[in-house]
């Protein structure tokens, strides 16, 4: 595959600024279900086992591993961009005109919304590494967690602390506006790269065997036999390559330690709140503005020392997430109804802003 690589300081801070909107949309979906729609849903009465299920509907994300060889091998990483985007404003247009109340007809749309998205995941890590150079790849890290973490933020805070006034269909129809807007971004500034071959291992396999390591700050070994002995266009190659990698078993078992926990008391922390006689625009405010937000500059402060120091950026953020988690688990134990920000009144301004939202959207 040739690739088409940044050659100009301008050209490449325009694909920087692209992937970061390409990462953008890609948080929505995950901010709206973890942050907007348990809100939503346990507002308007669903019991919390209902709402747990509704996790079950990111199972694309596990196994997207399965499908991004082909995604990988077959065809332009702009052409499933392209595609996925037109489905996804489809299926946003598509959600708009269904009835909150529909719960079978909305699962099997944040279904398809989640296989798309995962799809389009893919495509977008794979053409940031493609169409970067090794030395602009951390930068390029930072767009992606910072973009991902925004939408998130759009998505599951601004949606979530106007929970009161928002209807579905006013989400999904942003929603699709949103996707349209990154469709012509993907198509005005993102080049095209030849079309991969069957059985033909990118050229960059190399330079992503390099950014793996960069990341888990192992060293690619030599590979064993049965990997030599399937083909590079062989979905197997890639999985055998990376259980060969060095550190990979015991990265594995910490991600999914890691992300168990995390996951587990952003998703539950809302609804605890929520339960306890927050108002749900409270808890969109604190959970997803205030949340997101320090999230968002914790990536940052995070991109920023990992130019200088892997080693060391892991150990802030992992004690800084151990002092938060603690604070969490503290605030849970000692939980009291006289905590200032439980059912807080808001200064006057603020309850002016949601009255003239709430015209606007009535309009």
């Amino acid at each position: 595959m040739n690739v088409v690589r940044s050659s100009s300081s301008q050209e490449y801070k325009t694909r920087i600024r692209t992937f970061f909107v390409l990462y953008f949309l890609q948080g929505l979906p995950h901010g709206l279900q973890s942050g907007f729609l348990p809100l939503f849903f346990r507002a308007h009465g669903m019991s919390l086992a209902n709402v747990s299920l509704y996790k079950l509907l990111l199972i694309p994300w596990v196994l997207k591993a399965v499908w991004a060889p082909i995604v990988d091998l077959y065809g332009h990483k702009k052409l499933w961009l392209t595609w996925s985007l037109i489905a996804l404003i489809f299926i946003s247009v598509t959600a708009s005109n269904v009835s909150p109340s529909d719960y079978t007809s909305l699962t099997g749309i944040l279904f398809i919304f989640n296989l798309i998205t995962s799809v389009q995941d893919i495509a977008v890590d794979a053409f940031l590494i493609d169409v970067l150079t090794p030395t602009q790849l951390a930068t390029g890290n930072t767009a992606q967690v910072v973009g991902y973490k925004a939408g998130s933020l759009f998505a599951g805070g601004v949606f979530a602390w106007f929970i009161d006034l928002l209807s579905l269909r006013v989400i999904f129809i942003t929603l699709a506006i949103l996707y349209t807007l990154g469709l012509l971004v993907n198509i005005t500034y993102l080049p095209y790269t030849d079309s991969a071959k069957v059985h033909q291992i990118s050229p960059n396999a190399q330079q992503r065997t390099s950014t793996n390591n960069l990341v888990t700050g192992t060293v690619q070994p030599n590979a064993t036999n049965q990997s030599q002995s399937l083909s590079h266009g062989d979905g197997r190659w890639f999985f055998l390559k990376m259980f060969e990698t060095d550190g990979t078993l015991w990265m594995l078992a910490f991600m999914l330690l890691y992300k168990t926990g995390e996951n587990g008391v952003t998703n539950l922390l809302p609804l605890f709140l929520l339960d306890e006689g927050v108002h749900a625009h409270d808890v969109g405010f604190w959970t997803g503005m205030v949340g997101q937000g320090m999230s968002i500059l914790g990536s940052a402060v995070g991109g920023f020392i990992f130019t200088s120091s892997m080693t060391t950026s892991l150990q802030i953020q992992l004690t800084s997430r151990t002092v938060s988690v603690l604070f969490i688990w503290l605030s849970v134990l000692l939980w009291s109804s006289s905590f200032p920000f439980v059912n807080a009144n808001w200064p006057p301004e603020v309850h002016t802003t949601h009255r003239a939202w709430h015209h606007i959207v009535a309009a």
